[in-house]
């Protein structure tokens, strides 16, 4: 089983979006239930908030074989194997924010979301908090690659 909540391939783009919540299980633990928000095979996710997923297996909120995360907060997900918030290569996430991509690499940050209000799904001012901390003309730039 694959992405909770979405399953992209290709040249699939998830933007702006809120995935919140979903919950993927298994049978085995490691290698069944993939990705408890999004199971990535391709594609780009650009300015979402991805939190409060579940997967049995690996990457709570993203499980990534390819593609690109950008300007995202990507937290508060459990993972029953590896990567509570992301599982995959770190090296094509950017100017995001999750406790699993390394800190200070592509203007990553680990630090805690400071989510308004989550159990009302009210995310939108960390998100604010996470652009302003960035120059607008780097995350432009990125976003058009």
């Amino acid at each position: 089983y694959w992405g909770g909540a979405i399953n992209m391939t290709g040249n699939s783009l998830l933007e702006n979006c809120l995935i919140v919540s979903n919950r993927i299980t298994g049978v085995s633990p490691i290698t069944s239930a993939i990705g408890g928000g999004v199971r990535m095979q391709g594609g780009r996710v650009l300015s979402c908030t991805i939190a409060h997923n579940t997967a049995t297996g690996a990457g709570g909120g993203i499980n990534r074989g390819a593609g690109w995360v950008t300007n995202s907060v990507i937290y508060h997900n459990v993972s029953g194997g590896t990567g509570n918030d992301y599982e995959g290569s770190t090296s094509v996430v950017a100017y995001s924010c999750g406790s699993d991509p390394p800190d200070g690499v592509d203007h990553n940050i680990t630090a805690a979301p400071l989510f308004v209000n989550p159990a009302a799904y009210d995310y939108l001012q960390y998100r604010q908090q996470l652009e302003e901390a960035y120059d607008a003309e780097e995350i432009e730039e990125l976003m058009n690659q």
